[in-house]
């Protein structure tokens, strides 16, 4: 074996040109691993391969004067053995134990570590079924190392590993009652494991056993139980010309791209909602004599003004002083749109895309029902034309009630196309969400927009407010290129 340990190698493997082993392979070791069959602790349950092992560990001991397995019990606080059937009871083991010992309490530490009986499995209950004295120290053992481990301790704090580090080390009872192992493997192997692979989530239970257990519990339909195998290579575009030409692909016929005032009706809306949230959530301030508005327009305009582009043209009514009977808040809605677009569209932890994934399964089960509820009492394509008309007010106090605006040819027309071309309604009611969800991404967009101009781009900004205080659709046009 080389002294040097990148040119050393195991299971018959080659290291690559820059020193790493092929993932493939190791997956493929690890999966074949996952799914054998661990031997059971016991009598008689040892290997003829670690028959070497065994013999160094009992000299080892003797040479040690270490205690013996009574001993160590009442060192312990447990019970002493007082037959060689309590050790064991299987006649065959009793009888060996007694030929090599006069008593048991001459029984050595080792061999009484292997051969002492088993715990019963419980159903449900412990799969730590070894015996009860190595169960009784390796646990003591843990409480220890927690106690005493400043990792565990005193160092584990988010002001030494950060408030990332420290969130991404610790454990979440929602995914796997607690367990992270999952997280090494997500990490090392993330092109072929699925987020809900059943080979990543519990890797030290065999599937086989696995689904017996899952199948108990309900949980079969959590997981994916096929086995890991390489992702397809994802393909990037880098150019815009790309990019426009895949967004600009639409097979989809039926959906109203030519509505004949669609664009007029979203951008009055976007118009009135944009100056009606900045009234009410900005606070006038007195600086140097003069008062200023101040306003989070990120969290306060830029991701309301979007979720409620979003209700009214999908049908998903807001809870607002004109609607206090409505369901969801302006911010709760954006919450659930939010978290429906990351585990659909921005998974780019595949290590926390399954807890995402199993919220997100929650929140559009929510806004499906929403949706079809609607659907079902025949008012779905009926809503977005009966919200109200379109009203400016530029002078309204800011806790006024307002007549909600409505988008009624482009939201009408969209989800009637949906609805015919789906053949339930829970199927349109889900395509609706995930379609929803995608427009939180214009959020984002305008941050980004909002960012640059008021950094690398404000000697733009003279420009912008002139173009846009003009209100043409030529002043428009020059606005979006």
């Amino acid at each position: 074996m080389s002294d040097e340990p990148d040119k050393r190698s195991f299971a018959g493997l080659s290291r690559e040109a820059d020193g790493r082993f092929d993932d493939d392979s190791l997956v493929k070791i690890l999966t074949e691993s996952i799914e054998d069959v661990a031997g059971s602790f016991g009598a008689n349950k040892v290997p003829n391969s670690l028959k070497s092992i065994e013999v160094l560990g009992i000299m080892q001991s003797r040479y040690w004067n270490v205690a013996t397995l009574n001993e160590f019990r009442a060192f312990m606080g447990l019970s002493k053995h007082k037959t060689f059937e309590d050790i064991n009871p299987d006649p065959v083991v009793a009888r060996k134990l007694k030929e090599f010992y006069d008593s048991p309490d001459a029984v050595e530490l080792y061999p009484g570590l292997v051969t002492e009986k088993p715990k019963p499995p419980m159903n449900p209950g412990s799969g730590l079924c070894v015996n009860y004295t190595i169960s009784h120290a390796i646990l003591s053992d843990a409480v220890a190392l927690i106690r005493g481990d400043r990792f565990y301790t005193v160092d584990y704090t988010p002001k030494n590993i950060t408030n990332w580090g420290y969130n991404e080390a610790n454990s979440d009872m929602s995914v796997n009652h607690g367990h992270v192992f999952h997280k090494l493997i997500f990490r090392a192997f993330s092109n072929h494991f699925s987020d809900n692979s059943i080979y990543a989530h519990y890797p030290l239970v065999a599937p086989s056993e696995n689904k017996k257990i899952c199948d108990s519990l309900g949980w079969s339909t959590r997981y994916s139980w096929e086995k890991p195998t390489r992702k397809s290579d994802l393909i990037v575009v880098h150019s815009h010309k790309a990019a426009a030409a895949v967004l600009n692909n639409n097979k989809n016929k039926n959906l109203p791209t030519e509505t004949s005032n669609w664009a007029d009706e979203l951008r009055s809306f976007c118009d009135f909602k944009t100056r009606q949230l900045l009234q009410k959530n900005s606070t006038p301030l007195v600086q140097n004599g003069d008062v200023i508005h101040e306003v989070d327009i990120v969290r306060d305009v830029f991701s309301l003004a979007v979720t409620h582009v979003i209700s009214v043209m999908f049908g998903l009514t807001l809870k607002t002083p004109s609607n206090p009977h409505g369901i969801y808040s302006e911010q709760e809605m954006f919450n659930l749109l939010l978290s429906q677009h990351i585990a659909t569209f921005s998974q780019r932890d595949v290590a926390n895309s399954f807890k995402l994934r199993e919220a997100a399964k929650d929140t559009s089960g929510q806004l499906a029902a929403l949706i079809i509820a609607k659907e079902k009492g025949g008012k779905l394509l009926e809503l977005a034309g009966k919200l109200g008309k379109i009203i400016h007010s530029n002078g309204t106090h800011a806790n006024a009630i307002t007549p909600e605006p409505s988008l009624p040819s482009f939201g009408t027309d969209l989800v009637g196309h949906i609805i015919a071309d789906h053949a339930s309604g829970e199927d349109a009611g889900a395509f609706i969400v995930q379609l929803a969800s995608a427009g939180i991404a214009s959020q984002q967009l305008l941050s980004q927009c909002l960012d640059y101009y008021l950094g690398d781009g404000q000697e733009h900004l003279p420009e912008l407010y002139r173009l846009a205080n003009l209100n043409t659709k030529e002043a428009d046009e020059v606005l979006m290129k």
